[in-house]
């Protein structure tokens, strides 16, 4: 190989390079993506059933687009496409057909998972995101009323058991009062019967009598 042809070589390597990295610059800054235009200039057709798609960031794009075309590449046995030739172009179309393939695939795959999961779905796709967006705003609105709910029984609960928890000690201090009372009361009642015995001990008439009875 003469030294002229490894000079074309490394200009057409380095021109690759370039347009690689003016890419990679031009989809870096991206940050939503809502339509997809192909490199005709013609704009592709939304899905009949809701052309609804999520946002994705121009680094996964890209990223995808790189993993696909590195793959075409290494298929066609490492040869790199001549920037701006008919096998770049057709590349780099179906590097971003691939790229709206996916993104479409992950929108409907969530789309039926939420026709799954929320009830009262139809098969329209708006219909289905319609639904949920009412179905997550009435759950927020039940949530709310149920943390109203819980708090104002909590507060009554708690002023109930305060309540409770007074009239117990109430209660508990009236049982002492009762019990010391009691204690008084026995201890005058044992002291009035041995009173009554030594007096009739003490009585001569008791005493006869009792000698009689014997």
């Amino acid at each position: 190989m003469t030294l002229k042809h490894l000079k074309k070589q490394d200009q057409r390597v380095d021109k690759v390079y370039r347009t690689e990295d003016a890419l990679s610059k031009e989809f870096h800054g991206l940050s939503e993506i809502t339509r997809y235009t192909g490199m005709n200039g013609e704009e592709e057709e939304e899905e009949e059933s809701g052309g609804i798609y999520s946002v994705e960031s121009g680094e996964e794009i890209l990223k995808s687009g790189v993993i696909r075309r590195d793959e075409e590449i290494h298929d066609a046995g490492g040869h790199k496409p001549i920037v701006g030739s008919e096998e770049w172009h057709r590349v780099r179309r179906s590097n971003h057909k691939e790229v709206e393939r996916r993104r479409r695939e992950t929108i409907n795959e969530s789309i039926s998972e939420l026709s799954r999961i929320v009830p009262g779905c139809e098969k329209n796709k708006g219909k289905i995101l319609e639904r949920t967006v009412s179905y997550i705003q009435q759950l927020k609105e039940n949530e709310a009323n149920n943390i109203e709910k819980w708090t104002l029984e909590k507060l009554l609960t708690d002023q109930a058991i305060s309540e409770l928890s007074a009239t117990n000690q109430k209660l508990k201090a009236e049982c002492d009062r009762l019990w010391r009372e009691v204690s008084v009361w026995k201890q005058a009642a044992t002291c009035g019967i041995n009173n009554d015995k030594d007096e009739k001990k003490d009585d001569p008439i008791s005493n006869v009598r009792a000698e009689k009875m014997d």
